[in-house]
């Protein structure tokens, strides 16, 4: 066994950055980027349709379960089949659910029958939308293809 295996990866990997950060200030916004994550990726996979898959993605690792609630998708499932989704992760993961441009009553509805944990919106929904089912979300940010920046009111962490 080689010592530095005896290392957390993470403490490896805060090693390895400093050894390549050029000035003093750029070593301390390293420190404090390592101190304030775990430095472990998580894993969601999303467009789940079948409890066998969610059961498979745990077993893979996976950290979260995603369905879709937008019906234009090949991927959109039922509130029933999320509710067996839901049945088959149980604790081991959290249950996401994907919604583009709803209504509130389109999210409330799903909310009040199925144990999400997070929401995931992929429309043009604010922020002031986002926020107020009191439940952490992810939400994807358009690029402009033109300029290649971010198009988004959202704040980025």
């Amino acid at each position: 066994m080689c010592s530095s295996d005896l290392v957390p990866a993470s403490e490896r990997a805060r090693r390895a950055y400093h050894r390549h950060a050029s000035t003093l200030s750029e070593r301390v916004l390293l420190n404090c980027w390592f101190a304030s994550r775990d430095c472990r990726v998580r894993v969601k996979i999303c467009g789940v349709t079948r409890p066998d898959d969610a059961a498979l993605a745990l077993k893979l690792g996976a950290d979260a379960i995603g369905c879709v609630f937008y019906p234009g998708s090949p991927r959109a499932v039922t509130v029933a089949t999320a509710l067996e989704v839901a049945s088959h992760i149980g604790d081991e993961a959290e249950l996401v659910g994907l919604f583009v441009n709803p209504s509130v009553r389109e999210v409330l509805e799903v909310l009040e029958r199925v144990p999400l944990r997070c929401l995931q919106f992929h429309g043009a929904e604010p922020p002031q939308f986002c926020g107020q089912f009191k439940k952490p979300y992810i939400k994807a940010v358009p690029i402009d293809r033109k300029s290649t920046r971010l198009n988004s009111s959202h704040q980025i962490i």
